[in-house]
C-alpha cells in the first residue's frame, strides 16, 4: 500500500489529464516508465477499487445522525488525522476560519444546533465545534461575513477568543442605523460604527461600503497609504487568508481525480494531500526545502523502502577470458595464428579460453556469451 500511496502522490507532481496515460507503453516524450516499474496499471486499479476504511456492518443509521452516517466510511481517517494534527502542531495567535475547495457536489446534512446553544444556525455552531478545546488560550479568530455575526462574536469573547472579520449588516443584532446605511449615504473615507460592551461594529466606505465586527479594535483609524482607514482593515488583510494559501499550495499538486465518482475515496485523497502539506510545514520549520522537492523526496523514500529489490543475476560457474593463439614459428606474414570468428566470420587471433572458440575481442566476444 505504501507504493500505491506513493503513486497517488506522484500523480500530483507529474500531472496528466487521464490516469491511464501514466502507464503509456510507447517510448516517446510523454512516457513515464517509472509508474510501470513501481506497479502495473491493473494492480493499481484493483487496489483503488478495493480501497476501504471501515466495515459497513458497523453502520447503524438508526443510532446515528445523518451527518455521522454520511461520514461513517471515512470516520477513522478523520479521527486519526485530527488527533495527529492537534498533537504535532501548535497554533499561533491568529486562526483563520474559511471554507476550503474540494471536488464534491452536495449539501450540508448536519443537524441543527441544540436548543440551549447560545447561537442559532448551523454555521455558528460549526465554528464553535471547530474551536472546541482552544478556549481561553489567547487565540484571535479571523472570519469572513459568511460566518460572522454579533452574537457569535459575543459568544467567542465569552469563551476566551477575540473575533475579527467582515460582517453582513442584515445579521441579527446589527443596529438598524448601520443596516440602512448605504454607499450613497457615506462619503469616501467615512467611518461609522457602534460599540456594545466588548463587540465593535464598523462600517467604512472606500470604493465600496464594507462592514466589520471586532472584539478589540474599536473605532480607531490609522494612515494606510494616503488615506485614514480603520485599523481593523490592514490587520484583516494580513491575518485572513490562511485557508486560501493552503488551497493555492494544494492546487499545485492535485491528486483528486474528477472522474472518481465515489465521494469518500475522493475525500480521502483530499485528506491525504492536506496531510502531506502539513508534514511539509512541520519539516520546513527545521530544514529549508521547497514544497516540490519535499514531495519528490517523500515519493522516492516510500518507493525505496517498500519496493522489493530487483533480482540479481547469478554469477556464472565458468569465467570467460579472451586469449591469443600461439605464434607460428618462422612466419613473417602473420605474427599470430588467425582463425575464422564464430560470430562475424572474420579472421581473428583471439579466442575464449574457457570455450576454446575463436572470437573477436571487441563486440563478438560479448555477443557470443550473452546470447548463450
Amino acid at each position: 500500500m505504501h507504493v500505491y500511496f506513493a503513486i497517488i502522490l506522484a500523480t500530483g507532481i507529474v500531472v496528466k489529464s487521464r490516469l491511464e496515460e501514466y502507464w503509456n507503453s510507447t517510448l516517446d516524450i510523454f512516457s513515464t516508465p517509472g509508474f510501470t516499474a513501481a506497479m502495473t496499471y491493473d494492480r493499481f486499479m484493483l487496489l483503488s477499487k478495493c480501497l476501504h476504511f471501515q466495515d459497513n456492518d458497523g453502520c447503524d443509521p438508526e443510532l446515528m445522525t445523518r451527518a455521522q452516517a454520511k461520514l461513517f466510511k471515512v470516520q477513522p481517517i478523520l479521527d486519526h488525522l485530527n488527533n495527529k494534527f492537534q498533537q504535532l502542531y501548535v497554533l499561533g495567535q491568529n486562526v483563520s476560519v474559511d471554507e476550503s475547495l474540494t471536488m464534491w457536489k452536495g449539501h450540508d446534512t448536519s443537524s441543527d444546533p441544540q436548543e440551549d446553544s447560545p447561537v442559532s444556525g448551523k454555521v455558528p455552531a460549526l465554528v464553535l465545534r471547530l474551536l472546541n478545546g482552544l478556549e481561553h488560550k489567547g487565540h484571535t479568530i479571523w472570519m469572513d461575513n459568511f460566518y460572522n455575526s454579533p452574537a457569535l462574536a459575543r459568544e467567542l469573547k465569552v469563551r476566551g477568543f477575540d473575533c475579527v472579520g467582515t460582517l453582513r449588516t442584515n445579521r441579527q443584532f446589527v443596529p438598524i442605523e448601520l443596516t440602512n446605511l448605504t454607499k450613497k449615504d457615506m462619503a469616501i473615507g467615512q467611518v461609522n460604527g457602534c460599540t456594545s460592551g466588548d463587540v465593535d461594529l464598523i462600517v467604512y466606505r472606500d470604493k465600496n461600503r464594507v462592514a466589520f465586527v471586532s472584539t478589540y479594535h474599536g473605532l480607531a483609524t490609522a494612515m494606510c497609504g494616503d488615506t485614514h482607514k480603520p485599523t481593523v482593515i490592514p490587520d484583516y488583510n494580513v491575518c485572513m487568508g490562511g485557508v486560501d494559501r493552503k488551497d493555492q499550495m494544494l492546487a499545485m499538486y492535485p491528486i483528486e481525480r474528477r472522474r472518481n465518482k465515489i465521494w469518500y475515496k475522493k475525500f480521502f485523497r483530499k485528506l491525504l494531500n492536506a496531510s502531506v502539506l502539513n508534514a511539509y510545514i512541520l519539516h520546513k520549520a527545521h530544514r529549508s526545502i521547497s514544497h516540490r522537492n519535499f514531495r519528490q523526496t517523500l515519493v522516492r523514500e516510500l518507493l525505496a523502502a517498500h519496493t522489493p529489490p530487483a533480482p540479481t543475476r547469478a554469477l556464472p560457474n565458468t569465467w570467460h577470458f579472451p586469449g591469443q593463439y600461439d605464434l607460428l614459428p618462422g612466419t613473417t606474414r602473420n605474427e599470430h595464428q588467425r582463425r575464422s570468428c564464430s560470430v562475424c566470420k572474420k579472421r581473428t587471433s583471439s579466442f575464449c579460453k574457457a570455450c576454446n572458440v575463436p572470437l573477436c575481442v571487441f563486440g563478438c566476444f560479448e555477443s557470443y556469451h550473452t546470447s548463450q
